[in-house]
């Protein structure tokens, strides 16, 4: 690519006019300054000669600055182009990172009056911005696979030394009896003595993120002993209170770039131990619908309730949607009970793999479905069309049937506040429902 023709022509001009504006003063500076004989400088063809030599000297630098400065401009675009396409690229879900691409940077001996340098800098950012998003995003999925805490602390560990120069992770966990145990270990590790128990429970008082470099800190890796270059601790706390002390030893320094960035996976791990704690002690109370492995509506009913509490004491928007599957009798009917099961179980489990791990999903009653989100009024909407738009395609085989389904979709339009109870918003989600059935049914509604 070149840069466009008006930057080319309007250099090309300017040479030019100033290449005969030296023509045009030269025999003036010939007398005046050379002292050369006026009869041989003030004639026609002194003049010609001299203009026609202004307009060469006018080329030749044009061309010098096309060769040397447009050039690299021209080269600095191409750069620009490269790395808009491939960022292009990413979002289109073309390539998997922006960091596949191998001709972005400019070249040191390119480079005008150092853009490219900044430029590069420019792209390091934005590579590295990717980078952080890309990997977000994988450590999200990654936890959403994880169920059981064990499973959970495995997968983070997993991630974490997949992906950064990381020697080993510890997690430590203070239950609300004082008891400190070591839950998850990527070391060789024995048992914490009381001038290490004393040590965690401080960090876990101070509540704050603490990284030390070059620390006296040892740890045992199969059957040699290493001194990490930098050690995180991460402090969090769970919804009921218990504490946890996450320990990663690093081989390297870390940015404060880093820092931040295991700060945001520490939120979403934060977020995902909740869940992990709150999946195992349903568990134990038979929190679970039995067929579609949801919450049942006793303990959703109760995690709802709790969400819409949290999202009312910090000001967040909170809807409730309720779904339906659609002439689900009909589907019992023609195809049997256990058809209906299966198409029941199958659609609970595509809307649970659409929502947000934080998202409440349960099963109201029979082929009914609630889910409560904290979110803006237009996520919520597009959400509730992406599951609509996404159960539409499916088709459900069970034995040698190739049953359809639809979900007519009722969402709540009430915010939360002192007045309106978690019941309120789900009977206007319920009458929101209503509406789109009785309107044709597939469809989303929310009540105004």
């Amino acid at each position: 690519m070149q840069i466009k023709n008006d930057v080319i022509w309007q250099s090309a001009l300017l040479m030019l006019g100033f290449g005969v504006l030296i023509g045009v003063l030269f025999p003036f500076f010939s007398d005046f300054v050379l002292a050369l004989p006026k009869e041989k400088v003030y004639t026609t063809i002194f003049f010609t000669v001299c203009i026609i030599s202004g307009i060469i000297v006018g080329l030749i630098g044009f061309l010098i600055i096309k060769i040397t400065i447009i050039k690299r401009l021209a080269n600095l675009k191409n750069k620009i182009d490269t790395i808009s396409t491939n960022i292009q690229n990413y979002i289109e879900g073309k390539i998997k990172y922006v960091e596949s691409c191998t001709d972005c940077f400019v070249e040191k001996n390119r480079d005008v009056y150092g853009l490219g340098t900044k430029y590069n800098l420019f792209i390091s950012i934005i590579r590295q911005f990717f980078w952080q998003y890309q990997k977000s995003d994988e450590f999200y999925l990654k936890l959403n696979e994880s169920l059981e805490i064990k499973e959970l602390n495995r997968n983070f560990a997993k991630f974490v030394t997949d992906n950064f120069n990381c020697l080993g992770i510890e997690i430590f966990n203070l239950d609300r009896m004082g008891n400190l145990n070591v839950i998850f270990s990527y070391l060789s590790r024995e048992q914490l003595n009381d001038k290490q128990k004393e040590s965690i429970k401080n960090i876990l008082d101070k509540g704050q993120l603490l990284s030390f470099r070059d620390s006296n800190i040892e740890i045992s890796i199969a059957t040699l002993s290493v001194k990490p270059k930098e050690v995180v601790f991460l402090p969090i706390e769970t919804k009921k209170s218990e504490k946890y002390l996450i320990a990663l030893y690093f081989n390297s320094y870390l940015k404060q770039d880093d820092i931040n960035f295991f700060k945001r996976l520490i939120y979403q791990y934060n977020l995902a131990l909740d869940r992990s704690s709150a999946y195992e002690h349903m568990q134990k109370i038979a929190a679970l619908d039995e067929l579609t492995g949801i919450y049942n509506r006793r303990f959703g009913m109760q995690r709802l309730a709790e969400d819409y509490s949290r999202a009312k004491r910090s000001g967040n928007a909170f809807y409730v949607i309720m779904f339906d599957i659609d002439h689900f009798k009909k589907i019992n009917d023609t195809f049997g009970h256990q058809a209906g099961d299966y198409v029941l179980y199958q659609i609970a489990k595509t809307i649970k793999s659409l929502l947000r791990i934080e998202d409440v999903f349960l099963r109201y009653g029979g082929e009914e479905f609630v889910a409560g989100l904290i979110c803006k009024f237009e996520n919520v909407i597009e959400k509730a069309e992406t599951i609509r738009k996404e159960i539409e395609k499916l088709t459900f085989l069970f034995n040698d049937f190739e049953i359809k389904a639809t979900v007519s979709i009722g969402i709540s339009k009430s915010q939360p506040s002192d007045l309106l109870t978690i019941e309120s918003l789900i009977k206007e989600a319920d009458e929101a429902l209503y509406i789109a059935k009785n309107s044709g049914r597939n469809k989303v509604f929310i009540k105004q």
